[in-house]
């Protein structure tokens, strides 16, 4: 997807744990940024990815999350996922 797409990963988690996740899912370092819970706004008791940001052009930025908070500023970037509860057929 890097060939076609800037990939940036915006989590809330801690950047301790985001980078331990993303070492191992990107050992070859496609992802071009990454965004953590540090670079979250708080609004209305919500964790929110500000979109805004990215510096990008909204029209060119999709955010798939399982948490509608995080989306709260820009829902209509938003691409809902579920959960993944540890579901070993989950595909």
């Amino acid at each position: 997807m890097n060939k076609t797409y800037e990939l940036v990963i915006f989590t809330a988690s801690l950047p301790a744990y985001a980078f331990k996740i993303i070492d191992r899912i990107d050992p070859s370092n496609k992802i071009s940024y990454v965004l953590t819970r540090e670079d979250c706004t708080k609004a209305k008791g919500k964790v929110v990815k500000d979109l805004s940001k990215l510096g990008r052009p909204m029209t060119d930025v999709l955010l798939l999350d399982n948490s509608p908070d995080c989306y709260y500023f820009q829902p209509e970037n938003a691409l809902p996922v579920f959960t993944w509860t540890h579901d070993r057929d989950d595909d």
